[in-house]
């Protein structure tokens, strides 16, 4: 748990200051975001077949892109939101 302390005559600015300060020192926010969503572990069968269908989407997209198929501007919007 962290904890500040009020100093005499100071203020309420200041106090929040300086215990965003510690918070970020102490990490403490980042320890609880990454705890807010648990994410299973994945095998290596599944990494695999996840990277071997990423990739065969991939090379469609590039055929399709280069045949004139498919067009630049929608792969291009979605790239921008990542």
């Amino acid at each position: 748990m962290f904890e500040i302390k009020r100093k005499q005559n100071e203020s309420i600015e200041s106090l929040l200051r300086r215990f965003k300060q510690g918070l970020q020192r102490g990490r403490v926010l980042i320890k609880v975001k990454e705890g807010q969503y648990f994410q299973k572990d994945i095998s290596k069968r599944e990494k695999r077949e996840k990277a071997i269908r990423r990739k065969s989407v991939n090379e469609k997209k590039d055929y399709l892109r280069k045949t004139g198929k498919l067009k630049d501007d929608l792969d291009n919007k979605y790239k921008s939101r990542k």
